[in-house]
């Protein structure tokens, strides 16, 4: 009961929140594809490659959370593209 009363008059500070999901390729320069909830009351959203670990700076493009979707694109200037996808 203590903690709550607390938490009541004292609220902590702000965390960031972080969280991992996947997303999918789905052009060569930069947009992918996700889920809705993964991007859903997110301040921001970086994508991480898994080759290099370099962590890139995107927008979002589309949302849908009736279809449970996100578009994505990569706008990080450090982005070069991700060469030529396997399909």
């Amino acid at each position: 009961i203590q903690e709550v009363a607390d938490a009541q008059n004292n609220p902590p500070a702000p965390r960031q929140a972080s969280s991992i999901a996947t997303g999918f390729a789905l052009t060569s320069n930069g947009y992918l594809v996700t889920n809705y909830h993964v991007v859903n009351n997110s301040d921001s959203v970086e994508a991480e490659s898994m080759t290099d670990l370099h962590k890139y700076k995107v927008d979002i493009v589309y949302k849908n959370a009736d279809l449970d979707l996100c578009i994505l694109k990569i706008v990080d200037e450090k982005f070069k593209g991700f060469g030529r996808l396997p399909y």
